[in-house]
């Protein structure tokens, strides 16, 4: 008896710090695993998302009742944590599609920094017509999206979809950007990190 009322006590006195690197470390791992090619893998949405989705759900619990049990005693000071963990758990909760969108791009967006020398020479590569270029770079996914990345000299693929000119529709017609639909999210200079629904 003795010994669980120590290891309960040592859960309260060291649970807030398990539970900030618990959450810490859940979205820092999404965020790395989405800057590596195991993003286009199936088990990374058959397992990684919905771990990070256990993992906060666990926050959230555990948060709830740490804070409820801290408030009742009138322990302001300990229940700060729990109550922070459980008001971010909840806009999680609330907004996890865009939480996983967010981490998506930051990996997306690392990626990108540690090989943009790549990007900048194959661009540097392409003819020179008068035009403005326009080049994805895919890098595969699942068979309803995928992603990647796109450099385009005129910046239209900021527009809407459908609202390009001619011209730049003539060229991405050969390219993931037929598919419509593309969420783009600016990189750097003319490149763009790009999601596709196909």
């Amino acid at each position: 008896m003795e010994g669980s009322r120590h290891i309960r006590r040592g859960f309260h006195r060291h649970g807030p710090t398990s539970l900030l690197i618990l959450a810490a470390g859940s979205s820092a791992a999404l965020i790395l695993i989405d800057a590596t090619p195991l993003s286009a893998e199936f088990a990374y949405a058959i397992f990684v998302i919905p771990s990070v989705a256990i993992a906060w759900a666990a926050i959230g619990v555990w948060s709830g009742t740490s804070f409820i049990r801290n408030a009742r005693r009138r322990h302001w000071k300990q229940s700060l944590i729990p109550g922070c963990l459980l008001a971010t758990s909840v806009f999680v909760a609330c907004n996890f599609f865009p939480f996983i969108r967010g981490c998506s791009y930051l990996g997306g967006a690392l990626r990108f920094a540690v090989t943009r020398s790549y990007y900048e020479h194959q661009v540097a590569l392409l003819p020179m017509s008068g035009k403005p270029r326009l080049v994805v770079f895919s890098w595969g996914g699942m068979i309803w999206s995928s992603r990647g990345v796109v450099f385009d000299e005129s910046d239209e693929i900021e527009l809407p979809p459908g609202q390009q000119s001619g011209v730049w529709k003539a060229k991405a017609q050969a390219t993931e950007l037929s598919c419509g639909n593309w969420d783009a999210r600016k990189l750097s200079s003319h490149f763009y990190l790009v999601a596709f629904p196909c």
